[in-house]
């Protein structure tokens, strides 16, 4: 008994690495298949309904789009070493984790998104603060128009 289910466990572990290699090898094939040698879909991460982060390879730069109503260019990696270090990180988790595609990638992008943290924070409380100068200003405009009226009326 104990050896029937050690060649079952045996025999499952044998099928499930067959076709673990023929879906890795079908789907590198299919994309020269298809003629796109060239783009390659590394994966992406949903962030509501219609709409998600994608990551592309096109030859040896890396886009990050994000896609809904519009498809939009976030970010274009041309760097070789940041190319390859990412490509790398990508793949080893994506060979630790066969069955769960996204997690990866969900991963790889908090690392990109870390390294433009502080740089986007300080443009953003720069905008926002140029944003609230600005609304500043229209209220004290209308507030002066405001007076200048009442002003005017009271002189009538």
């Amino acid at each position: 008994m104990p050896m029937l289910l050690l060649q079952t466990v045996f025999i499952l572990a044998v099928v499930v690495a067959v076709i673990y290699f023929l879906l890795r090898f079908v789907g590198r094939r299919s994309q020269s298949f298809f003629g796109r040698a060239g783009i390659r879909t590394l994966g992406g991460c949903s962030l509501g309904p219609q709409k998600s982060l994608q990551i592309v390879q096109i030859g040896s730069a890396l886009y990050i789009v994000g896609v809904g109503e519009n498809v939009t260019l976030l970010r274009c990696i041309e760097e070789q070493e940041e190319v390859e270090g990412l490509l790398e990180t990508l793949e080893s988790r994506s060979a630790s984790s066969a069955i769960s595609g996204t997690m990866p990638v969900k991963v790889w992008m908090g690392r990109l998104l870390k390294r433009e943290g502080k740089q986007r924070e300080e443009e953003l409380a720069a905008s926002f603060q140029m944003k609230m100068e600005e609304a500043r200003r229209r209220r004290e405009s209308m507030q002066q128009e405001l007076f200048m009226d009442r002003e005017k009326e009271e002189d009538r």
